[in-house]
This record gives C-alpha cells, sequence and structure tokens, in this order.
C-alpha cells in the first residue's frame, strides 16, 4: 500500500477549542460534483461559545468554526470522521460513525498496530445528497486504548488513511462517569457540548445523528458544515 502515513496527534483532550476563519475554496476536480452555490457568512449570528448554545443546531453552527481538516487521497474523497473533526484524534465510542464527502464505493478499517483488515464494507450504490457519506459501523467494538486507521475507495484508487485512537483507561473512566451525572444524563444535547469541549467532535457528531436525521433544518447545516471542513465553498 503506497498511501501516505501520517503521525496521530495524542494530545491532552483539554485542548482549547480554536476559531479559525473561513477556509479557502476547494479548487475544481475532474469528480463530478453537485452545483456549488455562493452562501452568505458562515459564522454570521453563529454562537461564538459552548454557553451560547441551547439547540443542536447551535452546537453545529459553533463547530463551524473549527479548522477545515479533511483528508483526501488519490481522488477527490474527502475524509471528515473519525479522525479528522475537531482537534484531536481520539474518540470515546468504540462504534464509530464514518463521515466523508466523494463518490466511493468501499470503506475499509484496519488495526494500525497489525494491519489487519477488520472491517471491509461496500458501499451503496445510491449516491446520497452532495456526495456526503455517513456510515455507521456494524463490526466487533473497538478496544479502548488501540490505534486504528480507515479509508475509502472508488475501484483501484484509494484516500488516504486516517487515523484514530478509542480513548481508554482513567480519561475513559471519567467520561463515563460524567455521561451518567446531572446534567450530562438523558441531555444529548448537553452531553454533545461536553464532547465538544473536551475537543471529541466525533462523539459530538455520532450523538446528534438522530435529530439530524429528524430534522431538515438540522440537516441542511450539518451538509454545509461538511463542506466547510471539505474546504467547498
Amino acid at each position: 500500500m503506497t498511501n501516505k502515513r501520517f503521525i496521530p496527534f495524542r494530545s491532552s483532550l483539554h485542548l482549547p477549542l480554536v476559531l479559525l476563519g473561513l477556509a479557502a475554496a476547494l479548487m475544481p476536480t475532474a469528480m463530478a460534483q453537485v452545483p456549488e452555490e455562493s452562501s452568505p457568512d458562515r459564522f454570521e449570528a453563529s454562537p461564538t461559545s459552548l454557553d451560547q448554545v441551547v439547540t443542536a443546531t447551535d452546537l453545529i453552527e459553533y463547530m463551524k468554526r473549527g479548522d477545515p481538516r479533511g483528508s483526501r487521497g488519490s481522488f477527490n474523497a474527502c475524509l471528515v470522521s473519525p479522525g479528522q473533526l475537531g482537534n484531536t484524534d481520539m474518540l470515546w465510542s468504540d462504534r464509530p460513525l464514518f463521515v466523508w464527502r466523494g463518490q466511493a464505493d468501499r470503506i475499509v478499517l484496519e488495526s494500525f498496530d497489525s494491519g489487519e483488515v477488520l472491517w471491509n464494507e461496500e458501499v451503496s450504490a445510491l449516491t446520497p445528497e452532495d456526495f456526503i457519506y455517513q456510515i455507521p459501523y456494524t463490526g466487533t467494538p473497538l478496544t479502548p486504548g488501540e490505534l486504528y486507521s480507515w479509508r475509502v475507495l472508488r475501484g483501484q484508487d484509494s484516500s488516504d488513511e486516517v487515523l484514530f485512537e478509542v480513548i481508554g483507561g482513567e480519561n475513559r473512566d471519567r467520561i463515563s462517569q460524567a455521561m451518567q451525572q446531572p446534567p450530562l444524563m438523558g441531555n444529548t444535547v448537553e452531553q454533545a457540548k461536553y464532547f465538544v469541549a473536551e475537543g471529541l467532535w466525533s462523539d459530538a457528531f455520532i450523538l446528534l445523528q438522530p435529530e439530524i436525521q429528524e430534522s431538515a433544518d438540522l440537516n441542511a447545516s450539518t451538509t454545509d458544515f461538511i463542506r466547510h471542513l471539505c474546504q467547498v465553498e
């Protein structure tokens, strides 16, 4: 395999959330894409702190202020989550939600240390809206403390690998305990805000999925968020 590997970002879970300006527009590529439309300033009226976040839509709008980190490869697939969302490559959930933008027909998950293929899933031939795929992991729960890599393929072409680590040890226990205490217990938005504050944006995104699927407005905001991460205007 010739795809470029990169060293995972192993840092404290208490990293500050970075507020950056609008990303540069993505240059056109050979891949078929939907027409790109101009839009108003994405930061207009969006929350500037988690204290201002009340709803799931508020949280997605707040997350749009993050740094675009989508990873690409030999074809135009922008891998977003896990591993590229927020400011850490770590994940608390042992069942990731794989999110990317760009046409692909297969997703592969491997153990980073052994190279063993743990999950090799064919992607539906139906192209989702705006080429944004959100594929839940359906394999055996991942092991806390282990490092994994994932990529997507289209024919013989592969994206770059993206690495992520499932949190283990004391940090996992601390987060698990927090989830069982007020105000987080039973409150999806508060739990998602907690994950964002910890830098675990992929976990927040997993929690918000039911609301995203049920709300047209929230779904549209999420699409804009992923386009921002992939530097598409």
